[in-house]
C-alpha cells in the first residue's frame, strides 16, 4: 500500500514539476522577446529622432537666406538642401524597415538576415552622405567670403562629424545588440 501511495505521489510532484519547467521556458522566451523589443524600440527611437534632425536642418537651411548672417552661395544651398532631402528619404526608408522587424513571428535566421540587410543600408547611407557632405563643405570653403567664414565653417564641419561619428558608432553597437539577442 505504501508503494502505491508513493508512486501517485511521485506522479503529481512529476506533473507539478513539468508544469513549472514549461512555464519557466515560456517565462525565459518572453524575457528574451522583450530585450528584443527594447533593443529595437531603441534603434526605432534613435532614428525617429534622426529623421526629426533631418528635417530640421533641412527648414533652417532652405531659410537660411532669411536669417543668415553669412550667406551661402544660392548653388551651394540648393545642391545642400537636395542632398539633406535625399538623406531624409533615406532615413525614412530605413525606419521603415526597422519598423518591419517581427520579432514575435520572424524566426531568429530571418530576424538576423533583417538586421544585418538594416545594418548595411545604414553604413553604406552614412559614407555615401557623408562623402558628399564633404565635398559640398570643401566646396563652400573655397567660396567663403572671409578667413574667419573657413575657419569657422570647418570648425562645425569638425564637430558634426565628430558627433556623427559616435551617433553611428551608438547605432551599431545597439544593432549588434539585437543581433546578439537573436543568436541566443
Amino acid at each position: 500500500m505504501e508503494l502505491n501511495e508513493f508512486k501517485s505521489a511521485w506522479e503529481a510532484v512529476d506533473k507539478r514539476l513539468t508544469e513549472i519547467s514549461e512555464q519557466n521556458a515560456e517565462n525565459l522566451r518572453l524575457t528574451v522577446l522583450s530585450k528584443k523589443s527594447d533593443i529595437k524600440t531603441r534603434i526605432l527611437n534613435r532614428s525617429y529622432i534622426s529623421c526629426a534632425l533631418t528635417a530640421i536642418c533641412l527648414i533652417l537651411l532652405a531659410t537660411s537666406k532669411l536669417w543668415a548672417p553669412a550667406h551661402f552661395p544660392v548653388d551651394w544651398q540648393i545642391a545642400f538642401c537636395s542632398l539633406i532631402a535625399v538623406g531624409a528619404a533615406m532615413e525614412m526608408l530605413l525606419t521603415k524597415r526597422i519598423k518591419g522587424i517581427d520579432l514575435y513571428s520572424q524566426s531568429n535566421a530571418d530576424t538576423v538576415k533583417t538586421v544585418i540587410g538594416i545594418k548595411k543600408h545604414y553604413r553604406n547611407m552614412e559614407l555615401a552622405f557623408s562623402i558628399a557632405a564633404i565635398m559640398l563643405f570643401i566646396w563652400l570653403s573655397f567660396s567663403a567670403f572671409n578667413a574667419l567664414d573657413a575657419i569657422m565653417l570647418w570648425t562645425l564641419i569638425a564637430i558634426g562629424f565628430t558627433a556623427e561619428y559616435f551617433w553611428f558608432r551608438h547605432s551599431m553597437a545597439d544593432y549588434n545588440d539585437l543581433l546578439d539577442w537573436c543568436k541566443e
